[in-house]
């Protein structure tokens, strides 16, 4: 039996899949991950380095889908103004 997380994250490739190459895929959501303080390049891609050292199930979950589908850390991959606007366009009113 798949648990919810699994279905989640199934869900979240499907749509994933649809999304045209070379189109930016921003995913904004309370994960509830922690991937823990590893100095591996890969993770630092993902996080950056201000992780806590915390790993859990669900930040190993996130870790994989964000290396299977080349996604990186928003805020230094992509102009802070062309974010900042991105986040308006769907609802964030404040900065964060």
């Amino acid at each position: 039996m798949i648990d919810k997380y699994d279905q989640f994250y199934l869900q979240l490739q499907e749509r994933t899949d649809k999304v045209p190459k070379g189109d930016m895929i921003i995913l904004m959501r309370d994960f509830n991950a922690c991937v823990g303080k590893q100095e591996h390049l890969i993770i630092l891609q993902i996080v950056g380095p201000h992780a806590a050292d915390v790993k859990n199930e669900n930040g190993i979950r996130l870790a994989d889908f964000c290396l299977a589908n080349d996604i990186q850390k928003a805020y230094d991959s992509v102009k802070k103004e062309l974010l900042w606007k991105i986040c308006q366009h769907y609802g964030l009113t404040k900065k964060i």
